[in-house]
């Protein structure tokens, strides 16, 4: 057919190396799909079977391939089918593939020459257990290195691209698609040794002068751990000596970076029983530097670090730093108090919230104190902060000109303000980062005073949610039937655990009290609450997929708290935004969701957050349609 024999003319030309392949070859295979069904509507196609082919092929290169969980759906969700049950839902789904339809699969990657189509096909074909012979394995190792090579030399001095990375991932599927069959091929086994000494070659003649020069050492560095029997012939031992002068580099422009360096460097040590540095140790002392830079900011931030340090010191026996650093925890430990607060409070204003908090400690029982952590009078209104924001922008009218990009710890660009209305919001978003600051410091202080003074306890605070509809139960339909849910029951591990946590803090001041599964816990209940909320509020929690609408997918947590927030007070909105999902605030719910917090970062600061979010849609109410 004509119009397919061009389709796969035009798509062996096209360069899928930049920019996004997976998107575009997406597209130009939507676009064939919907120009043969227009004909089909016209007059049925003599191959009748064409359509699902070619949609087969499309679903073949969108499958996310790791060498971790092999074929991954691009997305899941919760969708309903045709009697109304809600139902799991995958795209793309393997379910749905046969027999015949790998058999094609493995007809165009034999006849494809495009390095992405080739790779995008074998790579499916393999991690489904359907790329059989070792000829056609070779095959995809030679297209995969020979496509990690067009990565590596796009890296530029600032690496926009990322281009490290997709070596990296390119690299990593050579060595476990050719590790797992090596034993059985002498050509596979020669290639991957082959692969395994240009990595090693590159690591030790990496520059280390450009910002992707981290990323590289880390990722190499992990890809040597991960298949060390394929580097036993190399002197690794070199490998750590230019891991050391990479931390050394680093350490002058990334404190993060020097750690993750040492990390690793100190796995690989282990592995080789390598004693030459002493990795451990210059870990500790990045997080002394990161101590001593928080200090100057954030007392909470300062004494987590210095936790982090002396956790490492204690593990290698260096008892002198131990006992420098305990005096010092001990000391800022103590500092944190409401008192403290009072030097970083900008007006009198703030002084009198304050002294409220002061006075609710005293004099206020159980409920007064919740109630506060609920409706948090220690920040101020949204009115305000805009009439302050936009003062400040009048001021500042020459920065106002250019374009703001936020970054990550590892670098990388998440959001830009570039048009006016985004520097306005931009501004805006500064003044409440300054504002909530001092705020959550506050309500912190005030949460430990009143855990010190018996005023606060998870039982009380459980009470509390239980008489709210947070604690009622709810009627779930699966498969046809009804089951009878509890919001509370999933909340509350979180809650004991936490204050499980304070209660061994305050009882000896020498523990070291772990927030992770708490913070872990309650964070990830915040989107469950805001999904039961649009239920009970008569909000659809469900979407079409945008790129194929034949696709249904629950909605995420963006899209619940953007349909919530005609209902929710513009204060509230603000704050459970700027704690969970927005790139200049705490994000926690995508850090913790992806990954993306370390354990130094867990501090008692975020559980406290998150347990106010709870507090204030607990308050909600909402009323049965007559």
């Amino acid at each position: 057919m004509k119009e397919v024999e061009g389709f796969y003319t035009e798509l062996e030309k096209k360069d899928f190396s930049e920019g996004h392949p997976e998107i575009d070859v997406n597209k130009a295979y939507i676009d064939i799909l919907d120009t043969l069904s227009k004909i089909n509507e016209k007059e049925p196609l003599k191959d009748s079977n064409i359509l699902r082919l070619l949609n087969i092929e499309r679903e073949a290169i969108q499958f996310v391939k790791t060498t971790e969980e092999g074929l991954k759906p691009k997305m899941s969700g919760k969708g309903k089918n045709e009697d109304g049950e809600e139902v799991d839902v995958e795209w793309p789904d393997k379910r749905y593939f046969y027999k015949d339809d790998y058999e094609h699969v493995l007809k165009r990657y034999k006849e494809t020459k495009n390095i992405f189509l080739k790779t995008e096909f074998g790579l499916f074909l393999f991690y489904a257990n359907h790329l059989k012979n070792n000829n056609d394995v070779i095959e995809l190792l030679k297209q995969i290195d020979t496509l990690a090579e067009q990565h590596i030399s796009k890296i530029s001095p600032d690496d926009k691209n990322y281009a490290a990375l997709h070596y990296y991932n390119s690299i990593k599927h050579v060595f476990f698609i050719g590790n797992s069959r090596r034993k059985s091929d002498e050509k596979i086994s020669a290639f991957i040794d082959t692969v395994a000494a240009k990595s090693y070659k590159r690591h030790l003649e990496w520059s280390l002068n450009n910002n992707g020069s981290m990323r590289f050492i880390l990722d190499s560095t992990n890809l040597i751990i991960d298949y060390l029997l394929l580097f036993q012939s190399h002197d690794l031992s070199a490998v750590l000596d230019k891991n050391y002068i990479a931390y050394l580099e680093e350490a002058k422009r990334n404190t993060w970076g020097a750690i993750y360096i040492a990390d690793v460097s100190y796995k690989l040590a282990k592995k080789i029983s390598n004693t030459k540095y002493e990795w451990q140790r210059l870990s500790a002392q990045q997080y002394e530097a990161l101590a001593e830079n928080a200090d100057k900011n954030s007392n909470l931030a300062h004494v987590t670090f210095i936790e982090k340090a002396i956790r490492i010191y204690k593990e290698i026996k260096s008892q002198g730093d131990v006992d420098r650093l305990s005096q010092l925890y001990q000391k800022n430990r103590e500092d944190i108090r409401l008192s403290e607060i009072r030097q970083s409070l900008p007006d009198e204003a703030s002084v009198e919230i304050f002294e409220n908090i002061k006075r609710v400690v005293t004099d206020g029982s159980e409920a007064d104190i919740i109630n506060e952590l609920s409706i948090t009078t220690m920040f101020r209104s949204i009115v305000e902060l805009r009439a302050w924001s936009e003062e400040q922008a009048k001021q500042t009218v020459l920065t106002n000109l250019f374009p703001t990009s936020i970054q990550d710890k590892f670098g990388n660009t998440v959001d830009v303000y570039s048009t006016a209305e985004e520097k306005k919001e931009f501004n805006f978003l500064q003044t409440y980062e300054f504002n909530f600051q001092i705020g959550s410091q506050i309500l912190i202080s005030l949460a430990i005073e009143a855990i010190k003074a018996d005023k606060l306890s998870a039982s009380g605070l459980l009470d509390f949610l239980s008489k709210t509809w947070i604690g009622q139960p709810s009627v779930r339909r699966t498969h046809g039937r009804d089951y009878s849910v509890s919001h509370l029951e999933l909340i509350k591990p979180g809650i004991e655990l936490l204050f499980h946590e304070l209660e061994k803090w305050t009882e000896d001041n020498s523990y070291t009290p772990n927030f992770i599964c708490a913070t872990d816990s309650l964070a990830m209940k915040i989107e469950y609450l805001l999904r039961e909320m649009c239920y009970k509020a008569g909000i659809v929690t469900f979407k079409p997929n945008e790129r194929d609408m034949r696709i249904v997918m629950e909605k995420l947590f963006d899209d619940l708290i953007r349909d919530l927030k005609p209902y929710l007070r513009e204060e509230e909105y603000y704050f459970i935004t700027y704690v969970m999902v927005n790139k200049m605030g705490l994000n926690l719910r995508n850090k913790i969701a992806h990954g993306l917090r370390d354990d130094i970062e867990y501090g008692i600061d975020a559980p406290f957050l998150i347990l106010s979010i709870i507090l204030k849609l607990a308050h909600y109410k909402f009323q049965q349609p007559e």
